[in-house]
């Protein structure tokens, strides 16, 4: 997709797969499953530019993205969706921009360790309250082999709710940052 070009549907659920990169303009569904919108690539998801808002929209569904090599490691994608469920396996960071309150189910970035914190780096930054959901609820926690984690919740009176494991190994430090509270449960 190019910068300004989108992908919608009213109520439909978007599936996106590829053996290559995946270059996001806008998608946008108003499907409110665990599955609104699917994106399997061989290598990164990234964002073409930011003509039109956000990268992904899907308010009350859940985005799933499973990748190789990063999901938007040189320009966060930005998302407006309910829940995230996100995996990289070789290389890469995950970086997402969220312009309110969403849950995380698995944020995970299992890139090989090369003991340097800035690679294989998660950063999750939302304009509302991030809740990291716990197993019993279906969550996976957030984890880096050993990058980086930040946690940024930044909308006013936003907390940073933690119900599951957040880990990355000596290398990586883990930031979690909110305009109210963090909680651990």
């Amino acid at each position: 997709m190019a910068d300004g070009s989108e992908s919608s549907t009213v109520t439909g659920l978007i599936t996106m797969d590829a053996i290559g990169n995946v270059t996001i303009g806008r998608i946008t569904t108003g499907n409110a499953t665990i599955a609104a919108v699917t994106i399997n690539s061989g290598a990164a998801v990234i964002d073409a530019g930011n003509t039109g808002g956000e990268d992904i929209v899907a308010a009350s569904g859940r985005v799933v993205i499973n990748t190789v090599t990063g999901v938007g490691s040189a320009d966060a994608i930005e998302t407006t969706v309910s829940s995230l469920d996100v995996s990289n396996t070789a290389s890469g960071n995950i970086d997402l921009n969220e312009t309110d309150a969403v849950s995380v189910i698995r944020l995970s970035n299992t890139v090989v360790s090369d003991t340097n914190g800035a690679t294989g780096a998660i950063q999750l930054v939302a304009g509302g309250t991030i809740t990291v959901v716990d197993s019993g609820a279906g969550g996976f926690g957030i984890s880096a082999v050993d990058g980086d984690i930040t946690l940024d919740a930044n909308g006013t009176d936003s907390d940073v709710v933690v119900n599951h494991a957040i880990s990355t190994t000596v290398a990586g430090g883990v930031t979690i940052s909110a305009d109210d509270t963090v909680t651990f449960a």
